[in-house]
């Protein structure tokens, strides 16, 4: 059996950059100073460990966390948000659609196998993004907001990989027999809105996962496995 120890990051972005830069220079020094390579090696790679994970040992054994992630509002300021929003009509009444959707263990049926979500509690839970049946990206979200039949917010929570906060608007169409979902959220990918765009030209960004969710919840509750467990 493996364990894996998953540090909490307490550092935040800017100090993480500048922690970083002064790790490279130390390792430059290192090179044209042989005599003292060895400690000046040692003291690049902690500061260039501490730069990459955003792990300080003396901030957690001080109760210190500037990491500006766990700080929703900040962390989608400014130029670090990408904005997304999906649309899909589903031939389901609106109560029905959101009942599916409120339900976390029923929605997981219909999500991509690439994403994972365990509930935790009626507003709170924990998320994976799966590449190769390894999680990649995580995060915890909580819904701050909720209105039955109608609307769903949501913030992350903690220091998620990628902070997110947005919203699922559930409209009725003409008749009540068919549901629009409308899907809107701002993220922030590691590397900001460039990432972003980086992520979405290889087809694994957050656009991409989200459109292909909605077309999957689409396609289940719009099956006839779904109607015959519906109709139990």
């Amino acid at each position: 059996m493996t364990t894996s120890l998953r540090m909490h990051a307490n550092v935040g972005t800017a100090e993480r950059v500048v922690t970083a830069l002064a790790g490279v220079g130390l390792f430059a020094l290192a090179v044209r100073m042989p005599r003292a390579r060895r400690p000046l090696g040692a003291a690049s790679m902690a500061l260039l460990l501490r730069g990459a994970t955003g792990y300080c040992p003396a901030y957690a054994a001080a109760g210190v966390d500037t990491d500006d992630r766990t700080d929703t509002r900040r962390a989608l300021g400014g130029a670090s948000g990408a904005l997304h929003e999906s649309r899909v009509i589903v031939a389901r009444p609106v109560a029905e659609v959101f009942a599916f959707w409120r339900d976390l263990t029923q929605l997981a049926r219909a999500l991509p196998e690439s994403i994972h979500v365990e509930p935790v509690s009626d507003t709170e839970s924990r998320w994976s993004l799966n590449q190769r049946g390894m999680p990649t990206v995580r995060w915890a979200a909580r819904i701050i907001h909720e209105e039955p039949g109608r609307l769903i917010s949501w913030k992350t929570v903690d220091a998620a990989d990628v902070v997110s906060a947005g919203s699922v608007q559930f409209t009725p169409l003409p008749g009540d027999r068919s549901t629009e979902i409308q899907v809107r959220f701002q993220y922030a990918p590691p590397l900001g809105r460039v990432g972003a765009g980086l992520a979405s030209l290889v087809r694994h960004g957050a656009d991409d996962v989200v459109e292909t969710a909605l077309r999957r919840v689409k396609d289940w509750l719009e099956s006839d496995d779904y109607t015959s467990l519906a109709s139990w």
